[in-house]
């Protein structure tokens, strides 16, 4: 297994591509995922395939300096995995092009685009519970 592995890393880094990408992308060690839970879009049988069955609900106004709403970010972005809060933070805080946040984040342009949808996809719905719950109380 080791020969193999080294194998992989000296053809991949030959070829100019980082052998950690080159490995990460075998599915079956890191299955694909939806970024978005599949069963809130319409199935291939139904009206109109892959749109949503039901929008999602608004976000009441809130005031940007709201303590609470603060504290429900920073919770959502400690919980992200480092690569996502990394890519998040590059292009929505520090205001980056995907191709600078790419070079600094060391990946291609579209791995560096998978990163920021999942991260920003995983705040959206963290947000949605907490107004959500906000609603209710």
């Amino acid at each position: 297994m080791k020969a193999l592995v080294t194998r992989i890393v000296a053809n991949t880094l030959l070829r100019g591509e980082d052998a950690r990408n080159r490995i990460a992308r075998w599915s079956h060690w890191f299955p694909r995922t939806p970024t978005v839970d599949a069963s809130r879009f319409q199935r291939d049988d139904e009206a109109y395939p892959r749109h949503w069955r039901e929008f999602p609900s608004a976000w009441p106004p809130f005031e940007s300096d709201d303590p609470a709403v603060k504290r429900a970010i920073s919770s959502a972005l400690d919980e992200l995995p480092d690569r996502w809060r990394e890519a998040v933070i590059a292009r929505d805080v520090h205001h980056l092009s995907p191709a600078e946040a790419g070079r600094r984040l060391g990946v291609s342009p579209e791995q560096e685009r998978a990163l920021v949808n999942r991260a920003r996809a995983n705040l959206r719905a963290r947000l949605e519970q907490f107004f959500s719950g906000r609603a209710g109380a």
